[in-house]
């Protein structure tokens, strides 16, 4: 685990965004520690957490296919929970939709994001 490519990731998202990235935080799945933030929330991330590991676990007891690398949740008040999943960790971001198009977010920002944690984790 490279943090300061973290680190890198993590600026990197905010200029991309241009002010619409609102709290980010990159924690392990099997602890829910963080490892880097901006305007962290604890209780977010540990509820984030449980709540993924429940849908999860929802889906399988259906026979759903499981998560892939992306979820975005509506929320109300012009924002978007963003989560993206690797395997041993989770990068998740509350993004002001209102400053920022769908489009540019599933098809430039979270690819390059999710790139930049891959090579950040793997060395």
């Amino acid at each position: 685990m490279n943090v300061q490519k973290l680190q890198e990731a993590l600026e990197t998202l905010k200029t991309d965004l241009d002010g619409a990235l609102l709290s980010s935080i990159i924690w392990e799945k099997k602890t829910g520690l963080s490892i880097i933030s901006y305007n962290q929330n604890d209780k977010a991330v540990a509820l984030i957490g449980r709540l993924t590991n429940e849908m999860e676990l929802s889906l399988k007891d259906l026979g759903f296919p499981p998560f892939g690398k992306y979820q975005i949740t509506d929320l109300d008040m012009d924002a978007l929970l963003l989560i993206i999943n690797n395997d041993d960790y989770v990068w998740g971001n509350l993004i002001d939709k209102s400053k920022v198009t769908l489009g540019f977010l599933i098809n430039i920002a979270m690819p390059k994001a999710d790139k930049m944690l891959s090579e950040a984790i793997n060395g």
